[in-house]
């Protein structure tokens, strides 16, 4: 199950009917997240997705954020062990298409029980741009 804020649903998908859109009001702070419950550990963890800006053509210079995607160890008590994150601000994910973006992480740590992935954008001053999200995986290998 998929939790987040600031969302909204966004027909313009990668594949399939629907992407979602995070910073529905591109001012303010917005998240989508999942956990995995007993992973197996001593694995690496591979967290993809699509992204693509979208901001409206007469304020295409006013994009400003980063955009956080996050993959966590915890255990038993959802404490942090170990993780990852890849952090890519405004200008580095493209407007006119998807892009594919992954993040790899160290081994899972025995203790592991749980993941957390998380993308979080977060808006600069007078940012008025918005991210669509598509196609996450999560992939042990």
């Amino acid at each position: 199950i998929w939790t987040g804020n600031n969302l909204a649903r966004s027909s313009f998908a990668h594949t399939g009917n629907f992407a979602v859109e995070l910073g529905r009001e591109p001012n303010l702070q917005s998240r989508i997240s999942q956990t995995i419950d007993n992973p197996p550990t001593g694995k690496r963890y591979r967290l993809c997705f699509q992204a693509r800006e979208n901001i409206p053509a007469n304020q295409a210079n006013q994009a400003g954020y980063v955009l956080t995607s996050t993959l966590i160890f915890l255990d038993g008590q959802d404490r942090e062990l170990d993780g990852t994150n890849l952090r890519m601000i405004s200008g580095e994910i493209p407007r006119h298409r998807y892009q594919r973006f992954c993040l790899t992480t160290a081994p899972a740590p025995p203790a592991t029980r749980r993941i957390l992935t998380r993308i979080t954008f977060a808006p600069l001053t007078s940012n008025k741009a918005m991210v669509k999200i598509d196609d996450m995986t999560v992939n042990a290998f």
